[in-house]
C-alpha cells in the first residue's frame, strides 16, 4: 500500500530533518 510508504517517509522525514538541521549549524559553527 503506497501510504504506508508516504506515512513512512514522512516520520522519517521528521526524524532526519532535525538531525540535518543540526549538522547545517555544526558545519556553520
Amino acid at each position: 500500500v503506497p501510504w504506508i510508504q508516504v506515512s513512512r517517509s514522512r516520520s522519517l522525514l521528521l526524524m532526519v530533518k532535525p538531525t540535518t538541521f543540526l549538522v547545517a549549524i555544526g558545519m556553520a559553527a
